[in-house]
């Protein structure tokens, strides 16, 4: 993840026990070494856990099409509604707020790109005057579609942002298998170490399409056995996936260890 995406990590989920579980006792450490798990150690009311925190991996793959890097996708639909925003501000036609509504990632967004721009701004041209407008889709593929609409009369600008389902297959599908992915990766780590203590999994979302009910929905798909905790950090909310881990009681938890027993 990185130590400086890490502290804050650690600063929001201290915030999360104290404030959501009632915990206390909350103390890091360091672990061993970058090289050996676990990250970090966790002492929460006297009971040390072994800590690894992690992102989800920053490549989609679509339905079609090549796959996409999550980062360098936001950023351009960002810069395409800056583009849209300059050129009808630069022909006069753009009079009130309007957002894209992205509901999946675009297959070849890089060849979609100038359609997507000339629909967008045709769009805004057909919606000058009234202070806002029926959402129209601008690019449709299968369950999901992107679109834009105008909200209303100001400020005159147009954005981007996410908007979607926990019923869209394709998110909840992409949202369970990265964390699967995650899960894999970091059991395999901590079991190839001596790492004795109960296990805390803590993953920063980087799929930006991906919504609290999608995770929550990974509860009865995935298997999270290995670890005592399981919490995915979600902008401004902390999902915690195992419901009735040892941080809900204030007794000493037995060690949750996939090649140990309790310490």
């Amino acid at each position: 993840m990185g130590t400086e995406r890490e502290e804050p990590a650690k600063l929001k989920l201290s915030d999360f026990l104290r404030e959501s579980l009632d915990c206390t006792g909350i103390f890091w450490e360091a672990g061993p070494s970058r090289n050996e798990p676990p990250d970090y150690y966790l002492t929460v009311r006297g009971v040390k856990y072994a800590v690894e925190m992690t992102s989800t991996p920053t490549v989609v793959a679509p339905p079609r099409g090549n796959p996409i890097q999550i980062e360098a996708y936001r950023d351009a639909m960002r810069k395409l509604a800056e583009e849209a925003t300059k050129r009808s501000t630069e022909e006069g036609s753009l009079r009130g707020y309007y957002v894209i509504h992205t509901y999946r990632p675009i297959p070849d967004f890089r060849s979609q790109r100038e359609r997507l721009l000339t629909n967008i701004l045709s769009y805004v041209r057909e919606t000058t005057d009234p202070n806002s407008a029926k959402r129209k889709a601008i690019e449709r593929r299968g369950l999901g579609a992107t679109t834009v609409e105008k909200i209303k009369p100001e400020p005159c600008l147009i954005e981007h942002t996410h908007s979607m389902s926990a019923r869209e297959p394709t998110i909840a599908t992409t949202t369970c298998e990265l964390l699967r992915t995650v899960l894999k990766s970091k059991t395999k780590k901590l079991n190839s170490g001596s790492v004795t203590e109960p296990r805390i999994l803590v993953v920063a979302n980087t799929y930006p399409f991906a919504e609290v009910p999608h995770y929550e929905a990974t509860r009865e798909l995935l298997e999270l056995s290995s670890f005592a905790e399981v919490f995915v950090l979600l902008g401004t909310h902390t999902v915690r996936l195992t419901a009735a881990g040892p941080l809900s009681i204030r007794t000493t938890p037995q060690a949750h260890n996939a090649t140990a027993g309790s310490e």
